[in-house]
This record gives C-alpha cells, sequence and structure tokens, in this order.
C-alpha cells in the first residue's frame, strides 16, 4: 500500500522508473521527491531481498532521473529566479548600477587628497551618511504610503519644494547622462587606439593628439551610439526589464575590479622606487584650490542614487519598510567595498598624473599595450549603457511631474518624444563638453548634496511628527545645516577652478 503512495506522489515512466510529475519543481517539492525517493529506495531494497521485484539497473535509473530533476531546478533558481521581477536580488542590483560607475573610478584621483589611511574610513561614513538618508526615506515612505519622491515632497514639503526637487533632479541626471556619454566616446577611443596599434600610451593622449579630436569623429560616434544602442534601452518604460542588463553592468564592473586588482602588483613594482605616496597627510588636500572638498564631494555623487530609490521600492515585490530596508543597505554596503578597493589599488597603480577615471590610466612601460584593460574598459563601456538607461528611467518620472503626466499612465508617443528629444540634445552637450572630474565634483556638491541629504532631512523632521526639540530631530537640522554649508563650498571652490 506504501509503494501505491509513494509512485502516486512521485510517478513512474513506461520501464517503471521513478520520475517526477514536473522536472522543474520548487525547492519544497524537491526536498519532498528527496525524502520520498529515500523510503522507496529502502522499500524497494527489502522487496528485491524478498521478492526480486526490482534490479539494481533499475534503481541506478531512477537515481539519474531524480538527481537530474533536483539539480536542474537548483541551477535555474540560482541563476534566475532570485533575479526575477521584483526580487530582492534584482532590487539590490538595480540600486547599485545608479551609483556604480564614474564617481567609483574617479576615487583613486582623490584618494593623493583623502589619503590612504584615512579614505577607508571617509568612504565608509559616507555610506553610512547615505544609509540613514536611504533610510529616513523609507520610514515616511511607508509610514504615508507614498512610493514617488515627488508626492512625498509634495505632500509633506508643499508644491513648490517639490517643482524645485523635480528641477534638481533633472539636473542631476541629464548630468550624468551626459558625463556618461563623454567618457563612452573616450573609452570608444582607446578601444580603437589599442586595436588599430596607433602607439598612444593611454586614452587621454589619444583623444588630445589623434583624429579623435576631430568634432566629425565626434559627432558620428556619439549620435551612432545615441541612437543605435542607446535609443531601444532607454524606451523601455519599465525598470524591472533592466534587471538582467543591470546585473550584467553590476557583473562587469567586478570584473573591472578584479582586472585592477590583479594588474594592481605590476604598477606598484614599477613606481615604488621613484614615488613618496601620501599615506596620512591630509593637510595636503587644503590647497589652494581646496581638493579636499572636491574629493569628498565627488563621494557624495558616487554614493548618490536616491533618485532611483522609490521606481526601486516601487518595483519591489511585498515592499515592506523591512525588505525595502534590506534593499538600501545591502547596495549601498557593496558600493562601499567596491570603492574601498578601486580607491586604494587605483591609485597605488598611478600615483603621479593619476586620470580621472582610472582606466584611462597609462600603460606599463614593459607593454605598449593592455589587452586586458582593454577587456575591462569593454565591459565598463555595457556598465554605462545599464547605467544610462537606468538614469534616464529616473528622469523620465521627473519630466513627466513638470508635465503633469502620471508616471505608469502616459502614451508611447510622449514617451519615444522626450527620449529622442533628450539624446539629441545631450548628445550635443557631451560632444562639446570634455571636463570629467570637476563637473563630477560640481553634481555631488550641489545636486546630490539637495537630493540625498537636505530634502530627506527635511522630510523626516517634518513627517515624524515630533516636536523641533526632540534629539533625532536636533540632529537632523544640525546634519542638514552642515551638508548645505559643505556643498556650497565645494561647489564654489569647483566653479571657480572651472572658470579659471
Amino acid at each position: 500500500m506504501n509503494n501505491i503512495n509513494i509512485e502516486n506522489e512521485i510517478g513512474t515512466d513506461s520501464s517503471n522508473n521513478i520520475i517526477t510529475k514536473d522536472n522543474l519543481l520548487t525547492e519544497e517539492e524537491n526536498e519532498k521527491v528527496a525524502e520520498l525517493y529515500s523510503k522507496k529506495k529502502k522499500y524497494s531494497v527489502l522487496t528485491d531481498e524478498k521478492e526480486n521485484s526490482l534490479s539494481t539497473n533499475d534503481n541506478e535509473q531512477s537515481l539519474s532521473i531524480i538527481e537530474k530533476s533536483i539539480d536542474k531546478r537548483s541551477i535555474f533558481k540560482k541563476l534566475f529566479s532570485k533575479i526575477e521581477e521584483g526580487s530582492l536580488r534584482g532590487c539590490i542590483f538595480n540600486l547599485c548600477i545608479l551609483s556604480l560607475g564614474t564617481g567609483c573610478l574617479a576615487l583613486p584621483q582623490k584618494i593623493q587628497y583623502i589619503t590612504i589611511i584615512f579614505s577607508p574610513i571617509i568612504i565608509i561614513l559616507a555610506g553610512i551618511a547615505n544609509i540613514w538618508s536611504l533610510l529616513l526615506l523609507s520610514e515616511m515612505s511607508s509610514k504615508y504610503h507614498i512610493t514617488k519622491y515627488d508626492e512625498l515632497v509634495k505632500k509633506l514639503l508643499g508644491k513648490s519644494l517639490s517643482l524645485f526637487l523635480d528641477i534638481t533632479m533633472i539636473l542631476n541626471q541629464s548630468g550624468m547622462i551626459i558625463l556618461y556619454q563623454v567618457i563612452l566616446y573616450k573609452l570608444t577611443g582607446g578601444i580603437v587606439n589599442e586595436i588599430g596599434r596607433y602607439g598612444f600610451n593611454n586614452i587621454e593622449d589619444f583623444s588630445e593628439n589623434s583624429f579623435w579630436k576631430n568634432y566629425s569623429y565626434k559627432f558620428s560616434v556619439c549620435y551612432g551610439i545615441s541612437f543605435i544602442i542607446l535609443l531601444p534601452l532607454c524606451l523601455q518604460k519599465d525598470i524591472n526589464k533592466m534587471r538582467y542588463s543591470s546585473t550584467f553592468g553590476i557583473y562587469s564592473l567586478f570584473l573591472l575590479v578584479l582586472i585592477i586588482l590583479i594588474e594592481c602588483p605590476f604598477f606598484i613594482a614599477e613606481y615604488e622606487d621613484s614615488v613618496k605616496l601620501n599615506y596620512y597627510n591630509i593637510l595636503k588636500g587644503f590647497d589652494s584650490e581646496m581638493n579636499i572638498l572636491k574629493s569628498i564631494s565627488t563621494l557624495f555623487y558616487a554614493f548618490s542614487c536616491h533618485v532611483g530609490a522609490f521606481p526601486v521600492i516601487e518595483s519591489l515585490k511585498n515592499p515592506t519598510k523591512k525588505r525595502v530596508n534590506k534593499v538600501f543597505k545591502r547596495a549601498i554596503c557593496l558600493d562601499i567595498i567596491c570603492y574601498i578597493l578601486i580607491g586604494l589599488t587605483g591609485y597605488l597603480c598611478q600615483p603621479v598624473n593619476t586620470p580621472d577615471l582610472i582606466i584611462e590610466r597609462t600603460n606599463l612601460k614593459k607593454f605598449k599595450h593592455d589587452f586586458i584593460m582593454l577587456f575591462g574598459q569593454i565591459c565598463f563601456i555595457l556598465t554605462l549603457f545599464a547605467k544610462i538607461c537606468a538614469n534616464w528611467n529616473a528622469l523620465r518620472v521627473s519630466l513627466l511631474s513638470i508635465l503633469g503626466k502620471d508616471s505608469k499612465k502616459y502614451t508611447n508617443c510622449l514617451n519615444a518624444i522626450l527620449t529622442i528629444s533628450f539624446l539629441i540634445i545631450s548628445t550635443l552637450i557631451a560632444v562639446l563638453f570634455q571636463s570629467v572630474s570637476d563637473y563630477i565634483s560640481l553634481i555631488g556638491s550641489f545636486c546630490s548634496v539637495i537630493i540625498c541629504f537636505i530634502i530627506p532631512g527635511l522630510i523626516y523632521i517634518k513627517g515624524n511628527q515630533y516636536s523641533l526639540r526632540n534629539y533625532k530631530n536636533i540632529l537632523t537640522i544640525f546634519l542638514i545645516i552642515f551638508m548645505a554649508c559643505f556643498g556650497a563650498v565645494s561647489g564654489i571652490f569647483t566653479i571657480i577652478k572651472i572658470v579659471k
């Protein structure tokens, strides 16, 4: 009788081999299959001894079928099920891809001012500050059941501040996208230099001293990338559809980090006898241009992902406060690890004349070509494609808000008009604009400070319904004032340098 029940639960084929009803079972069903098969195996052994009804070959074939079914399902679940629409892992990757990128690769240049010893401490503190502000937004979003940044601001701070936030977000996101387009052109030039064997030692030399600086090439390449590659991706309305490209972008960036780590000892060996590294002299950053402020502003930019936080909250399945906070914490912790690794190893690779982005570094003297880094640059180009689309998704929400349109209900025609118009304008600016490092500092000084710290702090003070004398509000007010002053001073010094 037991044998019949087990067979009904598991099933058999025409040869009386044990099979499952469906080879792709859930994890619980797989466990049940394994338990049932264990019982079946014991029963078969007893029956074999008594009745010789099951042969050894049948048992081995049955075991093989069960194992293949379980293995197939478990591998499938590991690779795909956790990055399905609205999954925790998918949302973490989507949020990471918004922050990891140019800010991360610009950090090595800033380590010379922040110093080797103090930079990990400052990076961790900056990460904690961003987690704090994200958790403030999460708490207020959960309390008022609002999953849009501008709507939360409108409810708690009024229409004027909501409009101000939308404008700031548009400037911030459009600035990032333009910056990515500039970098795309430069990196494409680096690939052309390596493949064409033009002999230039780094990307900057090739961009400034070859045919690549010709505007006819700039217009052709930049607009070609925008309309052949970026346009189809940016027309996607749902951020969930970007989860695989975001995941691929994260893995590509991790591969780039690995390349920098592997090559780091060879660069250190080349520089160690002739270079004095800045281990602890943080006073070096307090020069006439106040590079210490611009360096920390780069960190604010690097962690900036608050604009995309609300689309991520919206896309998360079962968006409880606990699950949302888990996404925020894990994403920022992942960022912190990457920033420390790339910042330190990148600086050690080229402590003299450190480029704006470490992947633009000079090749080793012993090797005319660095094909490993060439592969890393290609990976980063793919990462930038995903980042541009993720940032455009957040920017489009702000544009629709200003136009008075519902971000969930707008026509494909309007979507196409906004996307094409923006790509035409942003690509034109990218062709004419070349500075990277200063622009990153400028975005971090003004836009990122407003979006990531000042507005979340004001939302929290207004929405928590505590007295202003409550220690939480006092601490929040202090941080708002400090960050506002820091951003203003840093931005002023950056503008002065750009004007000069």
